[in-house]
């Protein structure tokens, strides 16, 4: 397995005079700064975004993937060795498959430590010409059936396979951070607007589902595209008609209790929008009630984002 050795700790000090991306990105062009140094300010931003397809990802990152299925895990992850067997007379041997599906399952080290761990392993670890993942126990008695051996086995893999991985969480970190600036989400005074946040909503969602596959707890690929402003001082209708449609479209992805509680109320501003002079105080009070509803889903993305666009609907 893995080691892991213990080194100092780098600076965790901020700029409070830069935004929160800006920092974030100062930090990711930083290899001085540690990798989990990097993902808690990472953390820091999408908890302030209220983004979970971010956090989801960060909180992995930050504490490795344990329990989760080998399938799911990010494709730099997935990281090719090379096989070998340790016999007792001539040390490590290449281990030799002809069957090409075979070979590659074997040759594919699936790497769950967090990235912090891979990175103390590197910088701990700089002369070593290879470091080893074991094979699990159910991997480990078919390859000792088929070889007939009880040798030792494990898949060998550089040290810059291994460093490739940390390279690679350091760049989507700096990558999103400067996708969010683009978009005019910067984080000033420690705190993000409300159209910062429905703008970061939308950058972090799409960044992630492209570049890592997921994007926080969806059901399927629901989620609510938060690209609308309320009116100062009245009810933007065609913006609370684009909720109700994203609502019933990605009812599905809602828990069970939320859609029954919120279904009375969604029904009402169905009827209320089709009105050709909408009362401006009955819709506040359903959305209200819509947005307590979701409220009760914490966690849930379209919950989550319904709830934003409501109060960007009431002003707040």
């Amino acid at each position: 397995m893995l080691g892991i050795t213990p080194r100092r700790s780098y600076s965790t000090e901020m700029n409070d005079g830069l935004p929160l991306v800006i920092q974030l990105q100062q930090k990711a062009f930083d290899a001085q700064d540690s990798i989990s140094t990097l993902l808690r300010m990472s953390k820091l931003v999408a908890i302030k975004l209220g983004v979970e397809g971010a956090r989801e990802w960060i909180e992995h990152e930050l504490n490795g993937y344990e329990g989760v299925v080998n399938d799911d895990l990010p494709k730099y992850r997935k990281v090719k060795g090379s096989p070998r067997a340790r016999n007792p007379f001539h040390g490590w041997i290449p281990m030799t498959i002809s069957d090409n599906d075979f070979a590659e399952a074997i040759s594919t080290a699936h790497i769950i430590q967090s990235a912090g761990a891979l990175e103390e392993t590197i910088r701990s670890h700089p002369n070593e010409d290879y470091l080893q993942i074991n094979y699990s126990n159910q991997q480990y008695t078919i390859l000792r059936k088929m070889f007939s051996t009880d040798f030792p086995m494990a898949i060998h893999l550089t040290p810059a396979s291994i460093w490739a991985i940390v390279d690679r969480v350091r760049n989507l970190v700096l990558d999103w951070a400067m996708a969010l600036e683009r978009e005019g989400v910067l984080g000033a005074g420690m705190q993000f607007s409300m159209p910062e946040r429905q703008k970061g909503s939308i950058v972090t969602n799409n960044y992630f589902a492209n570049n890592i596959g997921v994007a926080g707890d969806i059901s399927g690929s629901a989620q609510l595209n938060l690209n609308q402003h309320a009116h100062v001082g009245s009810i933007d209708v065609a913006a609370l008609r684009q909720l109700i449609a994203q609502l019933e479209m990605n009812s599905s992805a809602l828990p069970p209790e939320v859609r029954s509680a919120m279904a009375p109320a969604l029904a009402a501003l169905q009827h209320e929008a089709g009105q050709s002079s909408p009362d401006p105080s009955k819709i506040r009070t359903l959305l209200a009630s819509v947005r307590t509803a979701c409220e009760g889903a914490a966690g849930n993305l379209v919950a989550s984002g319904a709830v934003e666009l409501i109060k960007a609907l009431l002003g707040g």
